[in-house]
């Protein structure tokens, strides 16, 4: 099936719409990056691996996002939603698709987080 309809590769830019895309329609506040290249067979051009996440943050900085907005990006935000679960969320933790699915089916009883807004592009 994939070589009658090949998957395009895309490029580390296509992370950065995706990112932009997001942080219009949802905040920064709601964006987390992970690094899972596992059993995956292709990856985007300029991100072959971890050591190439470099490549992510000078595009956030060159597309006007702020330090403490790329912090957020890259674990902060990942980190502050895990912290949030297991102090109020009913001992919910992000590990685990049966805690994950939990913790999205119930997450409309947590506080809503302040959104941040979008950086004007």
């Amino acid at each position: 099936m994939e070589k009658q309809n090949p998957i395009e590769r895309g490029s580390v830019y296509t992370i950065l719409d995706h990112i932009d895309h997001i942080a219009k329609m949802a905040g920064v506040d709601h964006i987390g990056l992970g690094s899972d290249f596992d059993g995956i067979t292709s990856v985007p051009e300029q991100l072959e691996d971890v050591s190439t996440y470099p490549n992510i943050t000078q595009g956030l900085l060159d597309r006007g996002y702020t330090e403490e907005d790329i912090k957020k990006l890259l674990g902060g935000n990942v980190l502050r939603v895990n912290a949030r679960g297991r102090k109020g969320g009913r001992g919910m933790t992000l590990a685990g698709s049966a805690r994950a699915s939990a913790f999205r089916a119930e997450s409309t009883n947590l506080p809503s987080c302040p959104s941040s807004d979008p950086p004007e592009h």
